[in-house]
């Protein structure tokens, strides 16, 4: 995840002001979280649309 987040901030794509293995440890464990109240919840939400959220809001925070 780390290498692909730098690739990402050598290409611009990704805010290079902040450390890329931080940022990794944070998309990481928003998947982790996600996953965690799915399962918790009994699976009662949509784990698809869920990660989609997860992801466009990622988005938002890390562009540049």
């Amino acid at each position: 995840m780390e290498s692909i987040i730098l690739i990402g901030q050598q290409d611009g794509s990704i805010r290079k002001d902040l450390d890329g293995a931080q940022i990794a440890t944070q998309v990481m464990g928003g998947m982790r979280m996600t996953v965690l109240r799915w399962r918790l919840s009994k699976f009662s939400f949509d784990l698809s649309q869920a990660g989609k959220e997860l992801q466009q809001t990622l988005n938002t925070l890390l562009k540049t």
